[in-house]
């Protein structure tokens, strides 16, 4: 998917800024000093003469609102559906470019009709592929003015009908929808997308945001991502987008950026707010430059009319450095603070935090965050279940969001997870993640350590490219990035051993043992990480330190039993753990709820 979508489009509008790094302490050399810079009002006071960062005050900017007022009819068809043959009534592709997969038009599925009308878009049938359609529309060719365009003076509103023929928040196909906003030269200026479809009752999916300053194409994309079976399953129908005149608007910021990410010259922040008719933007630079840089390449996802959430990625940077950055959407800006890149892969030095099964523990979560923070770790990875119920929105915010700001740490510490079973499939978590690779499993070096993070929920191996695991952790552990790493672990939810359990009889998950183990041995694995059972365990076996980490604040396990003798250490019990790398050695220190430790093991490098 990923290849044809970066063959369609232009290169992206947004160079690389100059880079703030170790030879270059003052920072980037070229400065913006905010004119211009911002697609935001006319008037604004990071905007204003002698701009920059916009005054001296961190929490908020004084100004006009971000939505310019403006005076009389603006040119164009407004109210209007631009997309052609939105609705597929032409029985056909008309009006779409088939960029990728075996898209096709069809009048119903045994067990779908369309939403509207007699016809309706499917992913396609016997096929191993995604399936991409795009439409162009070019606002100048449909009537509308540049000075209209260039001032801002536009909200764009995105709607339609999405679903897969699976059963709802099962791992399997999903139907999105995205709105790019393209400047004259095809540059990328940022994008607009509703929650995703998934399950098999048609879903009304419908987003809205400030049409950026400059745009002149919207380019409307249409995806059934495959990630099971060989039918793409995802469904489409009735896709609307319309212009309307902009008015003043004041969003604020509901949530705090959280940074998601693994690069080296790299970092992801997500940010969300209640409303989106004003520009989003990130400032940033290295500590004491002034946020002089911006990146205004924002991807909204709507998750409701009062909840929007912003992810933008910070580039050019480099490794193991230390930034300075801030958010804001609107007048609204949040706090600065501070993060620091991936090192090196040769840095001899990193710290690993871990947590899983925080579940609707937030005040246990909390209390770890807050011990985790002294010890100043590089990065946490939450072996899932980061949430209680995936369809409640609040408890992205109380139960996942809110103990990550204890101590600013997920505004100053990169947090990655793998899914779990509680968290998994529902569109919130699609919306309030940004996870890397096909945001299922990924993998990644980390200085010295390579790190395979997989999706227990997935198919643990399928013969189909998209949606086989097995040959995902081949080709990983394979890769020179994790060869010549000096530890190679291991992440996921559901553990394929277990000494505990909530009455359920359950050894672990047998799937991932038939299916992966032997994979692990042949990779070479060091050890292996995950959660799902609430409880701390801790053994060897092939040669592979498996652990248990899921202590994170969800209701503890009620049983223990004697299905694996290796597996010497159970502790039942809330619990974070810490992974310190140092040269070819790495120790891990598991710690209570005390912050007392309950376990410390060693592993030493033999390559």
């Amino acid at each position: 998917m990923t290849p044809i979508l970066l063959m369609l489009l232009p290169a992206c509008g947004q160079s690389a800024p100059p880079r703030g790094g170790p030879d270059d302490p003052a920072g980037p050399a070229a400065a913006e000093d905010g004119g211009g810079a911002d697609d935001g009002a006319d008037s604004t006071a990071e905007n204003a003469p002698g701009g920059g960062d916009g005054g001296t005050g961190d929490t908020g900017a004084a100004g006009q609102p971000d939505v310019p007022r403006h005076d009389g009819d603006v040119a164009g068809p407004i109210d209007v559906n631009l997309v052609v043959n939105g609705g597929f009534e032409a029985g056909s592709l008309d009006g779409w470019i088939l960029v990728g997969g075996d898209c096709e038009v069809v009048g119903g599925l045994p067990d779908q009709l369309p939403a509207e009308g007699d016809w309706m878009l499917h992913g396609g049938r016997d096929t191993i592929a995604d399936c991409l359609l795009v439409q162009d529309i070019d606002l100048l060719a449909r009537g509308f003015a540049d000075a209209d365009l260039d001032q801002g003076r536009f909200v764009v509103q995105l709607e339609s009908w999405l679903a897969s023929t699976s059963l709802p928040e099962r791992f399997d196909d999903q139907a999105r929808l995205a709105v790019r906003f393209l400047d004259e030269a095809g540059a990328e200026l940022g994008s607009l997308e509703p929650l995703i479809g998934t399950g098999s009752e048609w879903l009304e999916r419908a987003a809205e945001g400030r049409l950026p300053r400059g745009t002149r194409t919207l380019r409307v994309e249409v995806e059934g991502r495959l990630r099971r079976g060989t039918d793409n399953d995802s469904i489409a129908d009735d896709i609307q987008v319309r212009l309307q005149p902009a008015g003043r608007s004041s969003p604020v910021i509901t949530k705090a950026p959280l940074l998601q990410d693994h690069r080296r010259d790299a970092m992801r922040i997500l940010w969300e707010t209640d409303g989106n008719l004003a520009s989003s933007l990130v400032r940033w630079d290295v500590p004491g430059g002034g946020l002089r840089h911006r990146a205004t390449r924002v991807r909204t996802i709507q998750v409701d009319p009062t909840r929007f959430v912003h992810v933008a990625d910070i580039e050019g940077l480099f490794p193991g450095t230390l930034y300075e950055y801030a958010v804001s959407t609107g007048d609204t800006r949040s706090d600065r603070y501070l993060f620091r890149t991936t090192p090196e892969p040769d840095a001899g030095a990193v710290t690993i935090a871990w947590m899983a099964d925080n579940q609707d523990g937030p005040e246990v979560m909390a209390t770890h965050i807050r011990h985790m923070h002294a010890r100043s770790p590089d990065l946490l990875i939450a072996p899932g279940d980061v949430i209680e119920h995936a369809d409640v929105a609040s408890e992205w915010s109380d139960y996942w969001w809110a103990p990550l700001t204890e101590d600013d740490f997920g505004q100053t510490t990169p947090v990655l997870i793998a899914r779990g079973n509680h968290d998994a499939e529902h569109p919130y978590a699609y919306a309030y993640t940004a996870l890397p690779g096909n945001e299922a499993w990924y993998s990644f070096r980390y200085g010295p350590v390579f790190v395979v993070v997989l999706d227990s929920g997935g198919p643990k191996s399928d013969p189909d490219l998209a949606t086989d695991q097995a040959r995902f952790i081949e080709e990983a552990l394979a890769s020179d990035e994790a060869r010549t790493a000096t530890f190679r672990i291991v992440v996921m939810h559901a553990a394929p051993y277990t000494n505990t359990n909530k009455g359920d009889g359950s050894d672990g998950d047998a799937d991932a043992r038939a299916a992966w183990e032997r994979r692990f041995v042949d990779g070479d694995v060091d050890l292996v990480v995950a959660g799902h059972y609430h409880s701390y365990q801790r053994g060897e076996h092939d040669g592979i330190v498996y652990t248990v980490v899921g202590g994170g604040g969800a209701v503890l396990d009620g049983e223990t039993h004697d299905n694996w003798d290796w597996l010497r250490v159970v502790d039942v019990t809330f619990h974070y753990s810490l992974m310190e790398v140092r040269g070819d050695r790495l120790q891990w220190t598991t710690y209570d709820l005390d912050d007392e430790v309950i376990d410390r093991f060693t592993i030493q490098a033999d390559r």
